[in-house]
């Protein structure tokens, strides 16, 4: 997780994950050799947002703290939009990458 909040270029939109996107992103990179079940990311989701105060969540959006930010670390509506942005962009990707291998058939 360091080298994640370590990138120097972070938009917001890569600061913010809704569990599937978290388990799908960070899933097989916590431990080597090791692939977190949902379960395992929801612990982990607790321990960085109790204990090591780096994610703040907020019913289904999970959000990456700035730590070099002065401003209180919240989830905000804003958030809120770019993670459905984030997510239907996806959605769209998924959706041209099987259309153009349905017209490659």
């Amino acid at each position: 997780m360091e080298s994640y909040r370590s990138k120097t270029h972070v938009s917001l939109a890569d600061t913010v994950y809704d569990i599937q996107t978290f388990h799908a992103e960070f899933a097989s990179k916590a431990l080597p050799d090791v692939i977190l079940s949902l379960a395992d990311i929801k612990v982990l989701l607790n321990f960085l947002e109790r204990d090591r105060q780096v994610v703040v969540t907020a019913k289904d959006v999970i959000k990456f703290v700035d730590e070099k930010s002065t401003e209180p670390s919240i989830v905000t509506q804003v958030d809120h939009g770019v993670l459905e942005l984030k997510l239907a962009v996806e959605k769209l990707n998924y959706q041209i990458e099987d259309i153009q291998h349905q017209i490659e058939e």
